[in-house]
Order: C-alpha cells, then structure tokens, then sequence
C-alpha cells in the first residue's frame, strides 16, 4: 500500500470531488421531488380554491333568481299569467324594466305546467329545467347549450299558498370566462364531456381525446398533464366536467433548468477543488522534494548551499532549520580543517 503524502492528498482530494459530486446529485434529486410534490400541492390548492369561487358564482346566481322571485309585483303578473290566461306582455315589460340589469345571459319564468311566461325563445333552456326538475331537487345544475356550458340556478314562486313555477338564470361559460378563470389561477382549464375536450383555454386542444388515470394525470395529444377536477353541481351523470391542469412539460422545464444549474455547480465545484488539490500537492511536494535532495547529498559527504525563505509556513520553517543546520555542518566543517591544517603544520615544524 503506498503511504505517500502526495498519494494521500491525492486521494483526500479525489474523494472530495467525489462528495461534492454525490451531495449535489442528492440535491438535486431531492430538489426534483420537492418541485413536482409542490406542483401537486399547488394543483391541488388552486382546484380548491377555483371550486370556491364556482361555489360563490353558483350562489350569486341563485341570489339573482331570488331577488326575482321576492318581488310582489312579479308574483301577482306570473299568476295572472299562469293561472288566470292573461297576455304576458305586462310581466314581460315589468321585468325588463326592473331586472334587466342583471348580469346574467339568460333569464325564463316557467310555470309548473311548462309554460314559458318569460322568455319564450329558449325553449331548449325550459326543457332542460323541466326534465331536472322531474330527477332532481337541486337548485344548481349545468346544461349544454348550443353556445356552450350554461351554469343554470332556479328559485320556486308561490303566490297566496299556490305553486305558480320557477325563475331560472344562467351564466355561459364561454371562453372568455375560462380565460378570466385561467389568469387567477394560472394553468389550464378543460371542460370535458364523454371523453372529448368541448372548449378550453388551449384552444388547439379542443376536440382531442381527454381520459384522465385515477392518479389525476391526462395525455392531450402527446403532451402530458397533471389535472384536478372542478366539482359542477347537479347531477353527474353524462354531464360536462370542468378540469384544472399543469403542463408537465413546463414543470420538467424547470427542473432540466435546475439540473442545468446542478451541473454548473457540480462541474466547477470539482475543478476548484482539483485545482486547490493540485496546489496544495505542489506546494507540498516541491520543498519537501528539495529537502530529500539535500538529505541525500549530506549523506554523500556534501554540504551544498540553501538559501533562507521569508514565508513562515511550517514548511518553510523546517526548510530554514535546515538551511541553518547546513550552515553550522560547514562552519564546524571549516573548524575541523583548521584543525587539521594546523596539526599539519605543527608536525612539519616539530620534525624539522
């Protein structure tokens, strides 16, 4: 086994980079996890928080066809309609005079038999609230219209005691309310029926196969999607579903933009600490590699010159002790042929 210092901090700095290399691809898997488990938390909180606002635009428009129907005057021309054969002209105008400012798209009266009093040319709107009304108690539910998905309320109107119909509004969710929907929200927004995207945000995805997996993901075309559904009220059966969703190609966007930055860091990290390795290897190796030198030379009977550093690393400082060391072996050396030359003299004087 080799037990070098340079072999050893070679070593130490090989598994320095290795630490590093194996710290930032645990980084960055972990930082994958945490940005795809925040995006499904964040998928998740905004699908909650577009059904509040659904709920809150489900109520407003029953609060509409309340306000409607609390009115005396309109009670009093729906029964004289309904039940007495009077021309509808006068709850027509007295409607339209008093709450034909509301922000809805369609408003009918319908009475109990079917008629329409108010709003007889949206029949396809009076047949859709007979037929829920025959299956159904709810006062929310969402019909298909020609025009689109139409968020239909209706509150009950009696007058005297008697059962005279029902008031109904409806809002369209048309594009322009997705849009408005996707810029709070951000993401995407699908309304879905028997598997066929009817309108969405993406318009070039409007047509595409839409089967989304119990785990809440949906391929549209060939791009994936992680998706939440937007609970409608009212039945569910054969009805329009309405779908929040991320592009997963946007989220892997990010991470590959993540890993790009992981790489840099990784790849530099380890340069810096080779080069700092390499350094210090050098800087080690080249006065201890002078020291043996010199070591090797005293050991052949040499005493050479070795000049003083002005660093004081430890290095340093044991290469000066030396330098002094050599010093000192060449003084001594100088007293020993003095000696040597006198004691010379001497018996050259003494025998003559």
């Amino acid at each position: 086994m080799v037990k070098t210092y340079r072999f050893r901090l070679s070593a130490y700095t090989i598994s320095l980079v290795l630490f590093l290399t194996i710290t930032l691809a645990y980084t960055y898997v972990y930082s994958r996890n945490v940005i795809l488990e925040e995006a499904e938390n964040n998928i998740t909180t905004t699908a909650q928080v577009l059904n509040s606002n659904l709920e809150m635009e489900e109520n407003e428009l029953t609060h509409y066809a309340e306000i409607v129907r609390d009115d005396l005057r309109i009670k009093e021309y729906i029964f004289m309609t309904s039940k007495l054969g009077t021309d509808n002209e006068a709850l027509v105008t007295l409607h339209q005079r008093q709450f034909g400012w509301l922000p809805v798209d369609r408003q009918i009266i319908v009475t109990t038999k079917g008629q329409v009093v108010l709003g007889n040319e949206h029949q396809d709107l009076a047949q859709a609230v007979m037929h829920h009304l025959e299956t159904s108690v709810e006062e929310v539910f969402y019909f298909q219209a020609d025009k689109g998905l139409e968020m239909v309320t209706w509150a009950p109107v009696q007058y005297q005691g008697v059962q005279l119909g029902v008031i109904v509004m409806t809002h369209l969710l048309n594009s322009a309310w997705l849009e408005q929907l996707r810029q709070n929200s951000g993401g995407y927004l699908f309304i879905e029926a028997n598997n066929l995207i009817k309108l969405s945000t993406l318009t070039q995805t409007e047509g595409e196969a839409f089967k989304p997996t119990p785990e809440g993901r949906v391929t549209i075309g060939a791009q994936p999607y992680r998706i939440r559904p937007i609970i409608l009220s009212g039945p569910t059966e054969n009805a329009p579903r309405l779908w929040y969703g991320v592009s997963e190609k946007e989220l892997l966007l990010k991470l590959e933009r993540h890993s790009r930055l992981v790489l840099l860091l990784t790849i530099t990290g380890s340069l810096a600490i080779l080069w700092m390795g390499m350094a210090i290897i050098r800087n080690f190796n080249q006065p201890l590699t002078q020291l043996m030198r010199m070591t090797r030379e005293v050991a052949e009977g040499k005493l050479p010159q070795l000049h003083k550093s002005h660093a004081q690393n430890e290095i340093d400082m044991l290469h000066n002790q030396f330098a002094e060391m050599l010093q000192a072996l060449r003084e001594k050396q100088a007293e020993v042929d003095r000696a040597h030359k006198e004691l010379e003299e001497s018996a050259i004087t003494d025998s003559l």
